[in-house]
């Protein structure tokens, strides 16, 4: 639920069509305060959940963009990783690393697709200095009704067990 008045600014924003996606998610955050456990601001969740907020403003969202490629050769092997040196994961702990892993990622997936949403560890796995592939960890959402139904329990046991952060 927004805030008042986050609803009109979300409209009038909607209407002159001058921000992007990310732009409207990251203003939507300072505006209701939207903040994970470190007290960062939310804007993949919220970016997640424009279709949602804007259902009923009967107003299109504004195209989403896609980040351009920076073109990194593939690196193919021919051989099975046990037969390769000095396998390693390296952790993408800089923006940097994090940009330059989710190129590699959306040039070479097979679905070719962007990013995961939310929280995520991502770590390169490297061999004989060179990337030879990705590993991606993204956190489980909040709710998942056939995993809730197995695992039981009603909103008012589950609730208490989840982290403070806004459901998107």
């Amino acid at each position: 639920m927004l805030k008042l008045g986050t609803a009109d600014w979300l409209r009038d924003a909607l209407r002159e069509g001058a921000l992007s996606r990310a732009a409207v998610a990251r203003r939507l955050d300072e505006l209701d305060g939207w903040r994970n456990q470190e007290g960062e601001v939310c804007a993949a969740s919220a970016r997640k959940g424009l279709p949602w907020l804007v259902a009923d403003l009967d107003l299109p969202l504004p195209p989403a963009r896609r980040r351009a490629q920076r073109g990194f050769p593939p690196v193919r092997l021919r051989c099975l990783l046990e037969e390769l040196a000095d396998v390693s994961l390296r952790w993408a702990d800089t923006a940097k690393l994090r940009r330059h892993y989710g190129d590699l990622l959306a040039t070479e997936h097979l679905l070719l697709r962007g990013r995961a949403l939310g929280c995520r560890l991502v770590y390169a796995v490297r061999a004989e200095g060179q990337n030879v592939g990705i590993d991606s960890f993204v956190a489980a959402p909040k709710r998942l009704g056939p995993r809730d139904k197995h695992l039981g329990g009603d909103e008012r046991t589950r609730r208490p067990n989840l982290p403070e952060a806004p459901i998107v």
